[in-house]
């Protein structure tokens, strides 16, 4: 792999020494036990083109990293650990407010699950989760793929 990288590496013109972009944005990700699932491609290519990446912990951190302008959340497992989630609530309010401000917030199926209102566990216990998206999950006993169609 590092002889193919090797290959690919780019030559600064007339002996120019090459210098990455200054970050032009500071973003924060959700990196805990819930929130691990992410394409490594993604998260590169936001740093080539300026992103500064800052991984936060909705599990343990009190709030949302300072001088973020956007916030990813990855796929994972927030229904094992729903109900300290759910205890967090410093952390779910920062989440709702930097959500309600506009800035861009990103998120896929466990992300998703975690900015919605709540969350049904199979044991049949609901957990407060964000609300910053208007939609409640339940957990069924089966997985079940699919796509599903929505109309904002």
């Amino acid at each position: 792999m590092d002889a193919l990288l090797a290959c690919t590496a780019m030559a600064a013109p007339s002996g120019e020494s090459l210098h990455f972009p200054t970050p032009v944005a500071r973003i924060g990700y959700a990196l805990d036990e819930a929130f691990s699932f992410y394409y490594p491609d993604a998260l590169d290519e936001l740093r080539l083109q300026g992103a500064e990446l800052i991984p936060f912990s909705p599990l343990r951190d009190a709030g949302l990293p300072d001088g973020l302008g956007g916030v990813i959340f990855g796929g994972g497992y927030p229904e094992a650990h729903a109900a300290q989630l759910a205890a967090n609530a410093s952390m779910r309010s920062a989440v709702r407010d930097f959500a309600a401000s506009g800035r861009p917030v990103v998120a896929e199926c466990g992300g998703l699950m975690y900015l919605g209102r709540s969350l049904l566990d199979l044991a049949g216990e609901r957990h407060e989760m964000c609300g910053a998206v208007p939609v409640d999950t339940q957990m069924q006993p089966r997985l079940s793929l699919g796509y599903r169609e929505a109309e904002a």
